[in-house]
């Protein structure tokens, strides 16, 4: 009787993109998107030549997005919303 010892293959990989707001309209945007990968497999064993216990091969994803917003550049952006904020909140004046 013969057997073979099991070998395997696993792979990970990740990805990850940023996107700033170069556009001044929209520079108080900014978004992530994530992707993660996995892989495996597995060789059963071969106890004989007539008995193969197969392979095992596993696959998984997962992507995930993110958004924010800066409300302070955004404000910013209009006259009447800096001054109102400036109003409001006086000691944060840069």
């Amino acid at each position: 009787m013969r057997f073979h010892v099991n070998e395997n293959c696993r792979s990970h990989k990740k990805l990850l993109l940023t996107l700033v707001g170069k556009i001044p309209v929209l520079d108080y945007l900014s978004f992530n998107a994530k992707y993660n990968a996995t892989y495996t497999w597995d060789r059963g064993a071969q106890i004989s030549e007539e008995i193969d216990l197969g392979n095992s091969v596993n696959n998984q994803g997962q992507l995930s997005f993110d958004g924010r917003f800066n409300f302070e550049q955004l404000y910013n952006k209009s006259k009447y919303l800096q001054k109102m904020r400036l109003e409001i909140h006086p000691m944060s004046a840069r």
